[in-house]
């Protein structure tokens, strides 16, 4: 993954964040496969994997998600692009 593709991952990131109380899991999958994970099948919700990290769980609810699951899971992301340009150790 190239600088300029990290940079506007880490913006779709920051745009999710400013609106978290109104994020649908489509939008949250849809960014999961930019980042690079794929969806496993485990589980009774959809789980989206990624050599090298946690396997990452997205509810699949309708309408908006909670706030706090939006956040963790944008936590999350943003850890994976960290993983991508060797800043995180995990």
């Amino acid at each position: 993954m190239n600088p300029p593709r990290i940079r506007r991952l880490r913006h779709r990131i920051e745009r999710l964040r400013l609106r978290k109380a109104n994020v649908e899991s489509k939008e949250l999958r849809r960014l999961a496969r930019s980042v690079g994970r794929w969806p496993h099948k485990r589980g009774k919700e959809p789980t989206f994997v990624k050599e090298g990290r946690p396997p990452l769980t997205i509810p699949n609810h309708p309408g908006a998600m909670s706030p706090i699951t939006v956040d963790n899971i944008l936590d999350m992301l943003e850890e994976d692009l960290d993983y991508e340009e060797g800043i995180a150790d995990v």
